[in-house]
């Protein structure tokens, strides 16, 4: 644990001490992996077969009870023996696992100069001010958001992405940033290449998956330390997660500092404002394009006038975020990790005035698009005016709706065939009844065995006898057939309990039976089914419904059947049992409710 510590310690030296250390450590690990789980093994099962020695010459071995014994203990070595080999193969396959960086799946355009002579020059001119290499590659997107990489790429759409270092730019978000925000973006996405990053990650990044999946390893033979073999385990997974613990520290203070250098960078090429407030305009803006394309894609991408144009519609349709929110949080990255942008900039020296926080939020487009030849202004509702005549760089811009709207047709298209499936399920009402023959039973039995102790009594007593006080014995007989009666009032009560339903499964939801309206399947987020026994007997059932925050229940008639419990927005169906066990409620549940939201889903979409 100190050699771990004190290279973790080297790691903060450089980056190049962080990869030097984790490889060294990473070959490491494997071997104390093994001997830690191996000698926690053995040890047990050595102390395990002292005992078991110590117990056959103590103990008369000649009955069945004894052999029975040693038998199991013999077994549980065995066992134990057996698991500690399962540990060093499978550690040791984890550790002969090759890890490939697989190309980056991307829905995009990738550019060349001759049909983005505009784009092309832009960028050429910001590498230039950041004094840094121009990428291979650009690739314009409507889906993600700014960043670089050296990794293979592969569009969506099957077109070639040559090897090279790439960098992806998304048209909502320049559809908001002016020039200079959009240079400060760039540059700093540049500067990446420019201090190897990009080339780092590759190197890293398959190191570091071999050191978790050395740990899952280990964490798959101990099933996750829920089991008898997992607890042998902890002492490894404690260890494994030290190394990973001790490198952690190493690993985000050098993301940061790359990540700082980078923001520098970007503020060469521009100014630091510039930066600062292409960080917030990126974060306050994520939101609002996110739900936009969601939106979209649920639609299967059939939006009139174009997504990109709907995009800007409904960011300007409404308020943004308050950039102060975003002061906390982390930019978004397909593949690295990134300071908040409060840390950001506050290394850039800028200080968060209201004049910034007003320019971050405000929701006026830009002519960016435009300007690079990545749309014409009629298209984005820019100008009332359309152009008469389309160059072949504003055909981009539509090339990729066209490939969103495909790709969203044909994972609708998917989604409605699957969701078919489900929705021709619980449309038939399906009604749920107590189940409660076990209570009538006993409830019937004490009831006649309290009137057969009353006529017992009454059979065995002399009432002529002068000793015998009469009032006393009737006092006895009236308690005892006050409570048969009671005992035969509550198997009638059950009895006639079982007549109404205490729950309704149906297509539109579940009808209660203190509710005139039934609860959506739309509303239900998750269930549980609670079975209480006693002596192998059930003794309650209870049917817990979570229901949606924003749900509002209607009017209801409180009942100890069917509790709502506000608090927690639960509805809550009791019952000693259902004359449907468990096992089959919980399966017949489910089945409703997947096919409620199934409907409600081939509604949302048109194919109902």
């Amino acid at each position: 644990m100190l050699f771990i510590k004190k290279m973790g310690r080297n790691a903060m030296k450089s980056r190049d001490d962080l990869l030097r250390s984790f490889v060294s450590g990473r070959k490491l690990l494997p071997w104390l992996l093994i001997g830690t789980g191996t000698f926690t093994l053995f040890s047990i099962g050595v102390a395990a077969t002292f005992e078991l020695m110590n117990f056959v010459s103590t103990h008369d071995m000649s009955g069945r009870g004894s052999v029975k014994l040693i038998l199991a203990g013999v077994i549980l070595i065995i066992g134990v023996f057996v698991v500690a080999v399962q540990l060093i193969i499978s550690i040791f396959k984890a550790s002969r696992q090759v890890f490939e960086n697989g190309p980056l799946t991307l829905m995009g355009r990738c550019t060349n100069e001759e049909e983005a002579p505009a784009l092309w020059s832009f960028v050429r001119g910001v590498a230039d001010k950041a004094k840094a290499t121009l990428p291979s590659n650009i690739v314009i997107g409507l889906d993600e958001c700014f960043f670089v990489t050296e990794s293979p790429v592969a569009l969506r759409n099957g077109d070639p992405v040559p090897p090279g270092r790439t960098l992806y730019l998304p048209l909502p978000y320049l559809a908001f940033m002016g020039r200079d925000e959009a240079a400060a973006v760039i540059g700093h996405e540049l500067a990446h290449f420019q201090g190897a990053d990009t080339e780092y990650s590759l190197k890293f990044s398959p190191i570091y998956a071999s050191a978790v999946n050395n740990l899952s390893a280990v964490h798959a033979i101990g099933d996750g330390s829920q089991n008898y073999v997992g607890w042998m385990f902890k002492p490894t997974l404690m260890l494994g997660e030290f190394f990973l613990h001790s490198f952690h520290s190493a690993v985000q203070h050098w993301s940061r500092q790359r990540e700082l250098a980078a923001d520098a960078v970007g503020a060469a090429v521009t100014d630091g404002r510039s930066i600062a407030l292409s960080l917030l305009r990126i974060n306050v803006l994520s939101a609002r394009i996110g739900e936009s394309l969601v939106e979209s894609w649920n639609k299967a991408g059939k939006v009139q006038g174009g997504i990109l144009k709907k995009i800007i519609l409904d960011v300007k349709s409404q308020e943004l975020p308050d950039p102060r929110a975003c002061l906390e949080k982390e930019q978004p990255h397909p593949t690295d990790s990134h300071p908040t942008t409060g840390q950001r900039l506050s290394a850039l020296g800028v200080a968060v005035d209201a004049a910034l926080l007003a320019e971050a939020s405000n929701t006026a487009g830009s002519s960016l698009l435009q300007e690079l030849g990545l749309y014409e202004a009629a298209d984005l509702g820019t100008s009332e005016d359309a152009a008469s005549a389309k160059t072949a760089t504003s055909s981009l811009g539509q090339t990729l709706e066209a490939e969103f709207t495909q790709a969203a047709d044909e994972s609708v298209a998917k989604e409605i065939e699957t969701l078919r499936e489900f929705s021709d399920a619980g449309r038939e009402a399906v009604s749920l009844y107590e189940g409660s023959k076990f209570f009538i039973f006993l409830f019937v039995l004490l009831g006649i065995g309290s009137f057969s102790g009353a006529i017992s009594i009454i059979m065995n007593t002399d009432f002529s006898d002068p000793r015998i006080h009469l009032y006393e014995v009737y006092q006895i007989l009236g308690a005892i057939a006050a409570v048969g009666l009671l005992l035969f009032y509550g198997a009638f009560a059950f009895w006639r309990r079982r007549k109404t339903p205490v729950a309704m499964f149906t297509e539109q939801g579940i009808l209660f039976s203190n509710l005139t309206t039934p609860v959506p399947w739309t509303v239900v987020e998750d269930y549980s089914i609670n079975v209480h026994t006693y002596n192998g007997a059930t003794t309650s059932t209870a049917l817990i419904i979570d229901l949606a925050s924003d749900y509002v229940m209607p009017p209801y008639r409180k009942t100890k059947r069917a509790k709502y419990m506000p608090k927690k927005n639960q509805i809550s169906l009791n019952a000693p049992t259902f004359r449907m066990d468990a096992e089959k409620l919980g399966p017949l549940f489910a089945t409703y409710w997947r096919g409620g939201m199934a409907r409600a889903r081939l509604a949302e979409l048109g194919a109902l």
